[in-house]
């Protein structure tokens, strides 16, 4: 495969080959290999050698000239490979029936090939018989064959004549070099082991170049036509004529096929599922390649880690299903190519920046209890206990999303952390009831910032949401604190199953009647599913029976 396919290179390399044969069980797989390199020979030694014979029929007079010349360059580039499959097969195991098989495989054309060898050298023609002696010595003249004419002299042509079989030979040059063109390419094709790997606009070419080869051969046959077969000149260039067609329809009959597999092979309709593979190769690289969640969102960052084996193994398929319209270097093969490189760099970026947040979040997290702390001692000490409904409660909040994201990069090392923090929450929660009552009162009602023109029907949607709890409770306000939607993203995978979310939420705080003297703010996450219509859908964040914290309540009079 190409190198310039990323996708299929470095660590993936060995997990995207393909599957060695497997190995006879009396053959090691170092003679196997062997073994199967003399097989390939042998293929391009009889395709070769079969060119080779079919230039000359049988039962012909020895070639000269131009088809001479043709059927002796088959023949070497037969030759060319017995060398090496003799080489493949003198370290093989004689009594094994494959090196066997193989081996006959050789012989046969080894012989194949010296005969018509013989025959193009005129070696082997039946020597003429010597005159018998008349009874009295003299030689015997009846016996001597009389001198014969040829049924026809070669005859003179004239100058109009003469140009057509300049025609001929000019149309028959051009013939020939095309024939050898596709020789050459039929001789790299030949060599190389998967023909799916064969640049399919080589084939094109060729088919090309054989349709050119036939119509050319075709103004040559024409120019003959009209001429006397034994005309100076005709008589070679008709020979000439039967060879390069031969060579021309031997061509055609062993690079057609290839051509018409490899069709098959670019063909966009046999990929039925590629716009959703690409879109989801695209969709996980710009979700691996968001390095920012590691800050704003470490909870997501945490989702996108657990997805790592599952995309690991979708890069790995990807390469697998797609790698020759890649190597083809198709327009969809350049698309998935693109997508998989920039996917494969986005996992690799991503878990280096994973492992360097292991190192790092322990520390952090401790950081952040430490601050929470001493704001508790403060809050505590200086009676402030506004720092309990905001400065504490949002350095815990960073502390927990932190440790969501080092128990899923380190779940050995995180159950020892989360005993610290809530052993901590433990301390603080102690603490804080102290100045429960304090809390309390100085609680305020969050801002109202949400301005949408669909805020009316959001604020009867929460609302619902949490009577269908609480029937029988008294909504007093409903307040939405953030300006606009959160929007988010992502693939997941699950029991062998991509799938795809892409929803926006917002918070809405439904303000409830606690008794006579108190408000409870309820919290009410509203989502809209944009792969379903953008569908609205609302979830409590508590239940009745969840434990509130003081920060969770107003007096009467604030939640007006």
């Amino acid at each position: 495969m190409r190198q310039h396919i990323a996708i299929l290179a470095a660590s993936l390399a060995m997990l995207l080959a393909s599957a060695p044969a497997p190995a006879l069980l009396d053959l090691t797989e170092a003679q196997q290999t062997l073994l199967d390199k003399a097989s390939g020979l042998l293929d391009r030694l009889e395709t070769n050698l079969n060119l080779a014979i079919s230039t000359v029929p049988a039962g012909t007079d020895k070639p000269t000239g131009s088809k001479a010349r043709l059927a002796k360059m088959r023949l070497d580039q037969a030759k060319a490979s017995i060398p090496p499959a003799e080489e493949a097969l003198k370290g093989l195991p004689a009594d094994d029936s494959s090196v066997q098989s193989a081996q006959a495989r050789l012989d046969s054309a080894k012989a194949k090939a010296q005969a018509f060898d013989d025959r193009l050298a005129g070696k082997g023609a039946a020597p003429k018989a010597d005159p018998k002696p008349a009874p009295d010595g003299s030689p015997d003249t009846a016996t001597e064959p009389a001198e014969t004419k040829p049924a026809s002299e070669t005859v003179r042509l004239d100058y109009k004549q003469v140009d057509l079989v300049k025609g001929a030979r000019f149309n028959l040059n051009q013939v020939d070099g095309y024939n050898k063109a596709l020789y050459e390419l039929m001789n790299q094709i030949q060599g190389v082991e998967n023909k799916d790997t064969v640049d399919h606009r080589k084939l094109i070419q060729a088919l090309e170049t054989i349709s050119e080869a036939k119509r050319k051969a075709g103004f040559a046959a024409d120019a003959l036509a009209p001429l006397p077969a034994n005309g100076e000149g005709v008589a070679e260039q008709a020979t000439r004529l039967e060879a390069a067609r031969a060579s021309t329809a031997a061509a055609e009959q062993y690079l057609t096929p290839i051509h018409t597999r490899l069709q098959q092979v670019i063909n966009p309709a046999n990929y039925p599922n590629y716009r959703a593979d690409l879109e989801r190769i695209r969709g996980l690289s710009q979700m691996f390649g968001n390095l920012a969640v590691f800050q704003y969102d470490r909870p997501l960052a945490a989702e996108t880690f657990k997805q790592g084996p599952a995309a690991k193994e979708e890069i790995i398929r990807i390469a697998q299903t797609y790698q020759f319209l890649m190597i083809q270097q198709t327009h969809e093969g350049k698309q998935i190519e693109g997508a998989g490189n920039s996917m494969f760099g986005s996992y690799k970026d991503f878990f280096a920046a994973a492992e360097q947040e292991k190192a790092t979040l322990p520390d952090q997290i401790r950081s952040d209890l430490s601050a929470a702390n001493a704001q508790a001692d403060q809050a505590v000490a200086e009676k402030k206990p506004l720092y309990f409904s905001g400065g504490i409660p949002q350095r815990i909040g960073w502390a927990d999303d932190k440790f969501t994201l080092y128990q899923a990069l380190d779940p050995e090392g995180a159950p020892a952390l989360g005993k610290e923090i809530e052993q901590f929450k433990a301390n603080i929660n102690e603490r804080q009831k102290a100045l429960t009552d304090l809390i309390i009162e100085q609680n305020k009602l969050p801002q109202d910032k949400y301005a949408g023109a669909d805020k009316k029907a959001l604020a009867k949607r929460a609302v619902d949401t949490w009577l269908e709890i609480q029937p029988k409770a008294k909504v007093l306000k409903v307040v939405m604190p953030i300006e606009s939607w959160k929007r988010s993203t992502k693939w997941t995978y699950s029991n062998g199953t991509w799938y795809f979310s892409d929803t926006s939420k917002l918070q809405v705080k439904v303000i409830v009647k606690h008794d006579n003297k108190l408000a409870v703010i309820r919290p009410i996450n509203l989502w809209i599913d944009h792969t379903t219509g953008d569908a609205l859908s609302a979830t409590s964040f508590y239940t009745l029976e969840d434990e509130l914290q003081p920060s969770n309540f107003l007096l009467l009079k604030n939640a007006k």
